[in-house]
Parts: structure tokens; sequence; C-alpha cells
């Protein structure tokens, strides 16, 4: 099957991004293969980014569609509002200020020509300046380097689905911000249904109005200590509800067996429903431990997690030593 045969659409979430968003329609207008259509959300910009984008609905190279919120819904509903009215096969995520490499459609397209169990895509992309300087980093190199090769982390801005997989990732849970995470949360249980490729396809952008902050983002190059200075600094979690609420979704939506076997095999499923139980287990018991008041309790709770293998659903001993630190 050609490229042809793939209907395609690219979904932009926009807010307050004209400085940007002109040069990243650009860059998608002037694929070798161009989308069948582009979705664009705009959540409630008050700058001028209507004036950019009123004019696309009249684009003659392929179909945009543009849509306003009334209210700003924030970034993650909204993702969840444009995706939910794509209509190709394939669905590419954009952010609002990078720049495609013209090939990028022609290239992921032929990955899933090529593996038709994969219902993901994740490519590389180079992290530029607000200029588009390149210092020689790449997203995948700063993973590597500050995670090590092991870290399943999918980035929205560089991934791309099958359309057959949005009923198992729509609706978002409440308590989920970013879509990335959710994206992380499901396909950390099916990692055979995940590609990612190595080819850098796009510039990243990066500027001080971006929302993610995460120490891997920097354009310059960053070392294993980096990452644990950049977590040390973050605030110690005094819950865990959010992963129990990500975990209880997952959980019902696999449950759900007219959803579920229409996209994984069984085998597939039980094997992610254990690991599900076996987290959940993990998240209660240290949940018990940050809510604690006594240090020497919070001492033997860790110690016992750490022994019985909990704290690899966390970050492993960088975990243990936040609790027992506590």
């Amino acid at each position: 099957m050609s490229s042809s045969h793939y209907t395609t659409s690219v979904v932009i979430c926009t807010y307050n991004g004209s400085q940007y968003l002109e040069q990243q329609i650009q860059s998608i207008l002037h694929q070798t293969v161009l989308p069948s259509e582009i979705i664009i959300c705009d959540d409630n910009s008050s700058d001028n980014s209507k004036a950019i984008l009123d004019p696309l609905k009249k684009c003659q190279l392929c179909h945009v569609r543009v849509f306003y919120n009334e209210e700003n819904l924030g970034f993650t509903k909204n993702f969840e509002k444009a995706i939910s009215l794509a209509s190709g096969k394939i669905i590419f995520f954009s952010d609002q200020d990078d720049i495609w490499f013209p090939g990028k459609i022609s290239h992921v397209l032929g990955l899933f020509m090529k593996y038709s169990d994969i219902v993901g895509i994740t490519h590389d992309g180079r992290l530029v300046d607000s200029d588009l300087k390149w210092n020689g980093t790449t997203k995948s190199t700063q993973i590597v380097n500050g995670y090590g090769p092991n870290l399943c982390e999918i980035t929205g801005a560089l991934s791309a689905i099958r359309s057959i997989i949005l009923p198992f990732l729509v609706p978002i849970p409440d308590g989920v911000v970013g879509h990335d995470k959710w994206l992380t949360y499901i396909f950390s249980l099916f990692p055979e249904r995940w590609l990612h490729s190595p080819v850098c396809l796009q510039l990243i952008r990066r500027h001080s109005s971006n929302t993610s902050e995460w120490v891997v983002n920097s354009i310059e190059n960053i070392s294993r200590l980096d990452v644990f200075i950049a977590e040390a600094s973050t605030p110690l979690a005094t819950t865990y509800r959010d992963r129990m609420l990500v975990n209880e979704a997952i959980r019902k939506r696999l449950l759900d067996k007219d959803l579920a076997s229409s996209l994984f095999e069984s085998a597939e499923i039980s094997n992610a429903l254990n690991f599900l139980h076996s987290e959940i287990c993990a998240i209660n018991s240290r949940e018990s431990i940050v809510s604690c008041p006594s240090r020497w309790i919070r001492f033997r709770k860790s110690i016992l997690l750490w022994f019985s293998g909990g704290y690899i659903y966390f970050n492993g001993i960088k975990s243990l030593a936040r609790d027992l630190l506590r």
C-alpha cells in the first residue's frame, strides 16, 4: 500500500503562539507528502493568532479546519478536543512553534506501512533556540545522557498515531497534565505497539514561553548530574492520587472487552492488568509512607517497599533516598 492510501491529519493546539506559528504551519504546508487535513484548535488566545489562522481556512494545498475555544480549556483538554476532531487514518501531533523537515510525513508514513502492528511512532528532533541555532543536541541524546537508554518517554510533538487507538486514548482522565504523560503511561504497558525512530525529522524550538521545563529539553548538553540536581530541587510528593486515577482509568479500559480486544492480544491485556495491579499496590504503599508522621515508621516502610521491588514503579533508588530523607 502506498502512502497515498493513508488519509492523514495534523493536529495543532495553539495558545498565544503567534510569534512562531506561521513558520510552523508553512513547514507543514511544504511537506513532500501533504496532509489530508490540518486541525487547529485555538485555546482562546489573546494575541493576534486569529489573524494568522483565519486566512488558512481558504488554503488550497490541503483542507484546514480552525476551531476557536470560547474559554480556555488548558493544553491537555484542548489536545483531547483537537484529536477527537481529526478524521485521518494517521494523526500527527504538532506544537505551535516547531519546524518540520520536508520529509517528515513521508518518512513516518513509510514506517507505518512497514510495521503493521505499530499503532504509534515517535521520532527524534533537534533542540534549537528561539533563533533556530543548533548546538548539536537532540531530544533522544538528551534523554540517554540524563537517564540512560532504557527510559520510555513519548514526546507528543514528535509523535503520530493510527486513529484506531483513539477510542482508547480519549477522554484523557482529569488530573493528567499533558498528553505526553498520558501516551507514556499507556504505551509503557504495550511497548511493542510503539516504535521509537532515531531519525531527526524536525526542529524543537526552545524559548521563554515553552510549557515544558523538563531538563532534557535544554539545548545545552546535560548529564546524569543535571538530572539529579533538577529532581532534587522539585518539591516532595505528598500524595499519589494522580497516579491512582491514571491506573484506574487504564484498567477500566482494558476490562472493556469490546474496546481492548479490538486493539490488543489477550496476552498483552493480561500482562498489562497484572502490571497495573502490582503498580497500584506499590502506589498505595508509598502513599502510606508520604502520609506517615513518624520518621521511624517511614524508614521501616521504605525499606520494606524497596525489598519487595515496589520502587521500580517510581524512580528506583532515587525515590527510596527521597523517602528515607523525608
